[in-house]
């Protein structure tokens, strides 16, 4: 059930990389291949219990977009969804997950991702683990009038059409 359609969770596809190497554990998305969009990375230095995990609810846009050429999304709106995460536990009954220093680096500028234009102002937390993901219903906080898609220039900058 989860997906673009009920949520807004976005369906954009990556070659997206996890790697543990001494210490660390990093992962990595590129779009495309060899075109690195973002890298994580973490020092895990504590064991997360499951009395540790705190589900908060996730905000997403939903655009679904007409099929007419040049008609505005038939839908826009944001959809808040409560999320319940339940951390898996191994054999020894310990959790599997971890927290500990992190950063998050947007790596390359993109016309086709400009994700590199958001700033990583601090952190918060970093972690990592093995979850079940609970995902019950969501509700729509907000409905926007749908209006004619912006003209972008060649950076990605909305341009007046």
């Amino acid at each position: 059930m989860g997906g673009r359609e009920p949520y807004g969770f976005p369906k954009l596809f990556a070659n997206i990389e996890w790697v543990r190497e001494r210490n660390l554990i990093s992962a990595y998305a590129e779009r495309p291949t060899g075109k690195r969009v973002c890298t994580g990375v973490l020092r895990p230095r504590d064991i997360l219990s499951p009395q540790d995990i705190v589900s908060n609810p996730l905000v997403t846009l939903k655009v679904i977009p007409s099929p007419e050429e040049n008609a505005p999304p038939e839908v826009c709106e944001l959809v808040l969804t409560p999320t319940s995460f339940e951390l898996l536990t191994g054999a020894d009954g310990r959790g599997e997950g971890f927290s500990g220093p992190g950063n998050l680096t947007f790596d390359s500028d993109s016309v086709l991702n400009s994700f590199f234009r958001l700033p990583v102002k601090r952190m918060i937390s970093s972690s990592w683990g093995r979850y079940n993901m609970m995902l019950p219903c969501g509700k729509v906080i907000k409905r926007y009038k749908p209006v004619v898609p912006a003209v972008c220039n060649e950076i990605g900058d909305p341009q007046p059409s």
